[in-house]
């Protein structure tokens, strides 16, 4: 829709070089692993009677031999489980992780607060609190949660920190000396997206059009809407029916989706079939034969 075929042909044509080359260290390492397994009980039985025989000057007899064979056997049956234990260790490592990840994020803000607070904003601002109202009133939101004062101050002079030991010790001048501190600033650390101020009621029974660049928030606005924006101040308005339920609220997202089912049933989607309604589907999503 953008001409972005290309730039996203190359990026897929890279991940996909780098999967290879993964792919191909991974079987390397397989191959040597599966040899290594292959060979070394072999080494092992004759390092271990050379060792007994020309080191220590013992003879080898029938019952040494077959008594070290039982146990190299068992020993090597013990120890074949190892590799697998390591490789289970790292997936209990990285899920344990992921789930720790996971637990940490910050929590939605509960639909009953926000429904609570959206209808409290249209009181104060003398806007009806109709099952048909849709809008902000004052508010801001952004990506991410928001991080307090005494954390931002913490990660400011962490910054500060930073800046002072890549700054060189040589006497510079306070244009370089800025400029080396604001590039290390914006490197570590980049503000998140921002919605700020929005003051807007969407009509009922009309079309509202957000008109706007790529990347100027058009989708944001919406999800915003929804709550899947962390809201940092003001209220939202929305349509409910016992103060804690949405109403007459859907969401159709730019990415394509199908259900599990026939083409049939996802132009349907559980309405009643109507002939003529479906076959002008067909034709406008150049489905037909």
């Amino acid at each position: 829709m953008f001409a972005w075929s290309d730039r996203f042909i190359k990026k897929i044509d890279a991940l996909r070089e780098e999967q290879i080359n993964i792919y191909r260290r991974m079987f390397f390492y397989e191959m040597s692993n599966s040899v290594l397994m292959t060979v070394q009980p072999i080494i092992t039985i004759l390092v271990t009677f050379f060792t007994y025989t020309a080191v220590f000057g013992h003879t080898l007899t029938p019952a040494a031999a077959f008594t070290s064979l039982s146990i190299l056997k068992i020993v090597q049956d013990e120890l074949s489980g190892f590799p697998d234990f390591v490789t289970w260790m790292i997936g209990g490592i990285t899920s344990l992780n992921r789930i720790d990840d996971f637990m940490k994020v910050e929590e939605v803000e509960e639909l009953v607060l926000r429904i609570a607070r959206s209808e409290a904003a249209a009181d104060a601002n003398q806007v009806s609190a109709e099952p048909s109202n849709l809008g902000f009133v004052n508010a801001s939101f952004q990506w991410g949660r928001v991080v307090d004062e005494s954390e931002s101050e913490t990660e400011t002079n962490a910054d500060a920190t930073e800046t002072d030991a890549l700054v060189p010790a040589r006497p510079q001048s306070r244009s370089d000396v800025s400029s080396s501190a604001s590039s290390v600033t914006n490197a570590s650390r980049k503000a998140p997206f921002k919605l700020s101020n929005l003051n807007v009621r969407f009509p009922t029974g009309k079309l509202s059009v957000i008109a706007g660049n790529t990347g100027q928030g058009k989708t944001s606005l919406l999800l915003a809407l929804l709550g899947e924006m962390t809201r940092i101040e003001g209220d939202i308005v929305l349509p409910t029916t016992d103060g804690n339920t949405i109403k007459d609220v859907s969401y159709v997202a730019q990415t394509a989706w199908l259900r599990n089912a026939t083409i049939r049933n996802n132009i349907v989607f559980g309405e009643p079939y109507d002939e003529e309604r479906y076959r002008a589907v067909l034709h406008a999503c150049a489905l037909n034969p």
